[in-house]
C-alpha cells in the first residue's frame, strides 16, 4: 500500500493550537466550538488554518505554514535571519523567505519539500503569534 502523507492543519484559538484533518489515518474534526469561544465559521476556519509541510525541524517538531525558522547553514551568509514558511500557490511549492527582506525567496519543489530542514532548521516562533516580538 503506498504511503499517503497526512493532511493536517492547525489553527490558534484562545492562545492554544488545535489540530485537525487526516491525522494518523483518522479524520479529526475542525474545532468549530471550543469552550466559551464563539462558533468558528467555515470561512474563518479556512482563512486561519495553516497547513502542515510534511516535514519536521531538527528537534522533531512538525513545521507548519507561517512558522518562523532559524536555518543554521544559511547563517554565514545572512546574519541571524528568521525564515517564514510559505505555501506558494502559483508554484504548488513550499518556500521560505527571510522575514526582514522581500527580495530573497527560496523555493522548494514538491519533490523535495523543504529538503534538509530536519537537520538544519529549528522552529523559533510563528509569524502570526510572534509578529512583533523578538524570538531569538
Amino acid at each position: 500500500m503506498p504511503y499517503l502523507m497526512p493532511v493536517k492543519f492547525r489553527i490558534r484559538i484562545a492562545n492554544k493550537w488545535h489540530y485537525w484533518g487526516f491525522i494518523d489515518g483518522v479524520w479529526c474534526n475542525p474545532p468549530y466550538n471550543y469552550g466559551k469561544v464563539k462558533k468558528i465559521s467555515d470561512k474563518d476556519l479556512m482563512e486561519r488554518s495553516r497547513l502542515w509541510t510534511g516535514k519536521k525541524d531538527r528537534d522533531g517538531v512538525e513545521i507548519y505554514q507561517c512558522d518562523l525558522l532559524r536555518i543554521d547553514e544559511l547563517e554565514p551568509y545572512i546574519s541571524k535571519p528568521l525564515w517564514e514558511v510559505l505555501w506558494l500557490e502559483t508554484m504548488f511549492a513550499w518556500g521560505v523567505r527571510p522575514t526582514d527582506r522581500d527580495v530573497i525567496l527560496l523555493f522548494c519543489s514538491m519533490d523535495d519539500e523543504l529538503k534538509g530542514l530536519e537537520t538544519n532548521a529549528k522552529i523559533v516562533g510563528n509569524s502570526e503569534v510572534n509578529h512583533n516580538k523578538e524570538v531569538w
